[in-house]
């Protein structure tokens, strides 16, 4: 069974921990405090929100500028997405999200304790369809090609506004199956 883990710090689970007489919630902290002490991953939510908002924005720069301009933009979206499925230290918008938003205070990291596996599938996703709707709108088929560009955007966004994400989701359903391994579990 996977718990979420972002909602709680450590030090609230130890605080709350600490008080008698609360034996099944106690019992379940201590589980949580344990996995806490030995999964070093965490996410930053805010990393996350800037990448959606980023996304966001070229996707719908690129529509509007249209043409081979459009095309290139939300190519390399894509790409962008894909490389950071793949290589997370290497992510463009995570790089530029450390290195000028946070290093000039103009967002403030937001890290959680979280599996950033299914984050990490979710731009898989996005990268996947931004790299099909690129191939479409390169050779012609270019109301295909926006559909699927604005498929991820609405998801994009409905992540950023209402805090769901289907490409998470996907990942913890086919998890639940049996055909993908959780990073983070709790027996």
């Amino acid at each position: 069974m996977l718990y979420r883990l972002s909602y709680l710090s450590r030090a609230q689970i130890v605080i709350i921990d600490r008080f008698p007489g609360w034996s099944r919630q106690r019992l379940m902290l201590t589980k949580l405090t344990q996995l806490l002490d030995n999964v070093s991953v965490v996410v930053d939510k805010n990393a996350l929100r800037f990448n959606q908002t980023a996304l966001t924005a070229l996707v719908v720069v690129g529509f509007v500028l249209g043409g081979a301009v459009g095309t290139v933009l939300v190519g390399v979206t894509g790409a962008a997405l894909l490389v950071a499925a793949g290589f997370p230290a290497a992510a463009p918008f995570g790089l530029l999200y450390r290195q000028v938003f946070v290093r000039l205070g103009i967002i403030k990291p937001k890290r959680e304790p979280d599996d950033p596996a299914p984050h990490r599938f979710a731009q898989l996703l996005g990268g996947i369809f931004l790299a099909a709707a690129t191939i479409l709108l390169a050779i012609g088929a270019s109301a295909v090609g926006w559909v699927l560009a604005w498929i991820v955007v609405a998801l994009a966004l409905t992540n950023l506004v209402a805090g769901f994400c289907l490409g998470c989701f996907i990942f913890l359903q086919l998890a639940r199956a049996g055909l993908i391994k959780r990073s983070v579990e709790v027996q």
